[in-house]
């Protein structure tokens, strides 16, 4: 293994270009263009890491984002303005991953159906290639227009809250912390039965997405709970240091020796018990947490049930392998959505919270100009008095 050699120069080397720049349409399609960096064999440098696209840098979309957001004071009605037609590509190329899926089950279909005649399988199993094929391909697309269009939006988000750091006005003392902002909000900032038999199993989905959203609301207090906690841990922290920082510069350390030991007590306690609310509004959004994930996980089985229950014993029907490994098929896609359903419910009700907490930072007042500087006359000149 060789060691790597710092390089010393004068002035900086520029930046490589992305090789998404020069790559062919036919290597964007299937992304070749990042094969050399996969294909490499030693351990990753920072030299080997590609510079961010400029269309994902905080420069690029501060400005836009801004713009918007002066125009309609909304994050979500900036976010469309700036983002909507990336947004429109996305929701396009989901509803055609769902669509994609169904291949699956109606060729299961067709296959334990024609067991004694393989012969008429090969155009099914032909669909099924070429469907699968084509989910591959619009995935990967998916995946990462979604990528960089959340990297796009949270770095002009972020150039957003710094601007505004700059230019608020410090009277208002009950705002957002932008710490917490740019740890905990930004990354807040990240959905889907067959025939009349189905009925049942939709009675049991419509119960459990409405335990799922009582479940999603509680977790939703508990995060804005915690949100609010946090920021008061903070503000007390800021107190704390402040004081340390003012008695250092005064050299009060002897003369207030007696009191600044009671008054570290007394922010030492304060503290703990700020942590201790933290921690317990914490505990309630876990523990919401987990029996979302149990109610998600059973809900499938449920489905399950429900549907040949109501399909043999209520409609009195046979059921049929067929019928049986196609109804299987068709709930294990209801599997994935299901069990996700809870955390993008979650997910959504806490990135409001997050937006609305940066809604609340940004619509601060800001501070006054300060008055325009008036030029001075050089120096051995004076004014005329001006006769009329």
């Amino acid at each position: 293994m060789t060691a790597t050699r710092t390089k010393y120069a004068t002035f900086a080397t520029p930046a490589p270009a992305h090789p998404a720049r020069s790559a062919s349409t036919v290597s964007r399609a299937f992304f070749a263009w990042a094969l050399p960096l996969i294909r490499t064999r030693r351990q990753l440098h920072l030299d080997d890491v590609w510079p961010l696209a400029p269309e994902t840098t905080c420069s690029v979309n501060a400005a836009p984002l801004a713009n918007a957001y002066a125009a309609s004071s909304s994050v979500v009605m900036a976010f469309l303005g700036v983002y909507g037609w990336s947004y429109f590509w996305m929701g396009l190329l989901g509803l055609l991953l769902r669509l994609l899926e169904l291949a699956g089950p109606m060729v299961l279909n067709q296959v334990v159906g024609a067991v004694d005649a393989p012969s008429t399988l090969y155009q099914s199993v032909g669909l099924l290639f070429l469907s699968m094929t084509s989910h591959a391909f619009l995935y990967s697309h998916c995946v990462v227009l979604e990528e960089t269009t959340v990297l796009s939006f949270t770095s002009g988000l972020k150039g957003l809250l710094f601007q505004k750091l700059q230019r608020r006005s410090l009277l208002v003392q009950d705002a957002p912390e932008l710490t917490n902002i740019y740890t905990a909000d930004l990354g807040t900032v990240r959905f889907s039965t067959h025939r009349s038999c189905g009925f049942a199993g939709i009675a049991v989905i419509v119960l459990a997405m409405t335990i799922a959203g009582s479940i999603s609301t509680v977790e939703a207090t508990a995060y804005d709970n915690i949100s609010t906690a946090r920021d008061a841990r903070m503000k007390a922290i800021k107190e704390t240091f402040g004081s340390v920082l003012v008695l250092k510069l005064q050299a009060w350390e002897n003369e207030v020796a007696a009191m600044l030991h009671r008054r570290a007590l007394h922010h030492t306690a304060k503290l703990s018990t700020l942590r201790s609310t933290e921690l317990l509004y914490v505990w309630h959004l876990l523990r919401a947490g987990a029996g979302g994930t149990l109610c998600m996980y059973a809900a499938p089985i449920g489905v399950s049930v429900a549907s040949f229950f109501c399909y043999t014993l209520v409609l009195g029907h046979a059921l049929t392998p067929v019928k049986v490994f196609t109804s299987i098929a068709l709930f294990r896609m209801l599997q994935e959505p299901m069990t996700q359903a809870p955390d993008n419910i979650t997910a959504a009700i806490e990135g409001w919270t997050a937006i609305r907490r940066i809604g609340e930072f940004l619509g601060q007042p800001e501070k006054p100009l300060p008055p325009p500087v008036l030029p001075t006359p050089p120096d051995g000149m004076s004014l005329l008095p001006v006769s009329t």
